[in-house]
């Protein structure tokens, strides 16, 4: 009887600690476990104080574990300017790469920072105008390696780079009539705040999943009187180019150009 009760006891000892095996294995797979932190922290101060960028007098955060790449991620940022900040990734307590090569040298934190900036400006002012419930983002066609991004510089409106507007909006019908008057309101409204978009590009859909979808339109078309049938001509070649799509895809041959002669891309418009 003893003999059962001390197998019983054995075996119910065995089977927690299975349990909790498995617990913690589950939890180490999303969260790390504290010695790779820490071998990654130490790589990463390592990595700074051997480079360059030991002068620089970034920061670094605590080794974060990404559990979808088995990676732990170091923020390294200086307190002295918002654009001088990069991730550095680690592997089996060794630094795998860093992000400096894009973020700070090719400027895509200067980039990244004055896209939002404009972004969150421009959504206040069209919210406080009444222009209907919409989001929207700016995005800038401006080479990475222009003369204009300066890392730490003051958000101006009127930086002279070209830049597109993407509008996610609430029309009043999915009819290009209703998408043509919208974007003429805007475009008025743009103009009279000093904003200056190349293109835009308008999407929505109802409860019904009917969608417009109006791609890389030129701003300068919807103040021309007969923007309605440029639209619809836009239309009509969407259509044309799509079915020349699909035929050389069937048929294997050259894929039709996705680019105009100056490089721009078409402009497209479709209604489901």
């Amino acid at each position: 009887m003893k003999k059962k009760k001390l197998c019983i006891r054995i075996l119910a000892a065995v089977l927690a600690f299975g349990l909790l095996w498995i617990v913690a294995s589950m939890t180490l797979s999303f969260t790390g476990d504290p010695i790779s932190a820490a071998m990654s922290q130490r790589a990463a101060k390592d990595y700074i104080q051997q480079s360059n960028l030991r002068t620089m007098g970034f920061e670094l955060s605590r080794a974060s574990y990404n559990f979808k790449f088995g990676e732990y991620l170091v923020h390294a940022v200086s307190p002295h300017n918002p654009d001088l900040h990069f991730d550095i990734i680690c592997r089996n307590g060794k630094v795998d790469y860093d992000t400096y090569q894009y973020d700070v040298l090719e400027n895509g934190n200067v980039i990244s920072r004055f896209q939002a900036e404009y972004t969150a400006l421009l959504q206040i002012q069209m919210e406080q105008a009444d222009l209907g419930r919409l989001n929207l983002s700016v995005s800038v066609d401006e080479p990475q390696d222009s003369a204009v991004w300066v890392p730490g510089m003051t958000f101006d409106q009127n930086l002279p780079v070209e830049k597109t507007i993407h509008l996610y909006s609430d029309l009043e019908a999915m009819t290009l009539e209703a998408a043509a008057e919208y974007l003429q309101k805007v475009s008025a409204f743009w103009k009279e705040k000093g904003h200056s978009f190349t293109q835009v590009s308008l999407y929505d859909y109802d409860e019904e999943k009917h969608t417009i979808m109006l791609d890389h339109i030129p701003v300068e078309q919807i103040e021309k009187s007969d923007f309605l049938d440029y639209l619809k001509q836009q239309q009509q070649k969407t259509k044309e180019r799509d079915e020349k799509e699909r035929a050389a895809f069937q048929d294997e041959t050259s894929a039709v150009p996705a680019k105009q002669e100056d490089s721009q891309p078409f402009p497209s418009v479709y209604i489901d």
